[in-house]
């Protein structure tokens, strides 16, 4: 957690030392509506249509206690960097991304399943939303990711307390990412919003 809250810290202070027309800082809701993981990210527009975007999400919660059947987690440790297009250079309307991302997770007990997977994953994101100006500061983003890469993974058949090792090794994946629901408080205004 103390870790979170530095890269958090130096996200806004890179925002306050920073020319102010080129940055904005945004949130995911949607993460934090899946058991409260926690994210924040930051754009630097580099022109009209492109933005250098990069963030974090963590996630260190386990619900219901140890050894429980029914114990649940989608525990995360995530880090990415990449860039962001828009069609229109007003930074709104259809946006695509693209980016490269690391994670360790440890998921298991969803949705009744009681394997439970942990592991080191690397890869890169593909994504596409719309984004739309709430305000001349305040802009709403809508979209969903997909990544694919290769992940060191250990499959346990419990959630919790390590029992009964099913396999590990190395494998390769393509999986849906996360959905995009997020709010981007910018530091410059819109070139349409500027009077």
């Amino acid at each position: 957690m103390k870790r979170t809250l530095l890269i958090l810290t130096l996200f806004l202070s890179l925002a306050a030392h920073a020319r102010a027309q080129g940055i904005s800082v945004s949130t995911n809701i949607a993460d934090y509506a899946c058991l409260g993981t926690v994210n924040a990210s930051a754009e630097y527009r580099l022109s009209g249509h492109w933005a250098l975007e990069g963030g974090f999400r963590y996630n260190n919660w386990n619900f219901r206690c140890d050894c429980d059947e029914k114990a649940f987690q989608d525990r995360r440790r995530t880090f990415h960097a990449g860039a962001v297009y828009w069609l229109r250079d007003t930074c709104e309307g259809v946006w695509l991304t693209a980016r490269l991302q690391v994670e360790q997770y440890n998921r298991g007990g969803l949705f009744g399943n009681p394997r439970t997977e942990e592991g080191d994953a690397f890869g890169m994101a593909l994504g596409m939303g719309l984004s739309h100006w709430l305000n001349h500061r305040l802009r709403f983003d809508a979209g969903a990711l997909f990544w694919a890469g290769s992940t060191s993974y250990s499959l346990y058949a419990a959630p919790r307390c390590g029992r009964c090792l099913v396999q590990k090794g190395r494998k390769g994946f393509i999986r849906y990412d996360c959905a995009v629901i997020a709010l981007s408080y910018t530091l410059w205004e819109p070139r349409n919003k500027e009077k």
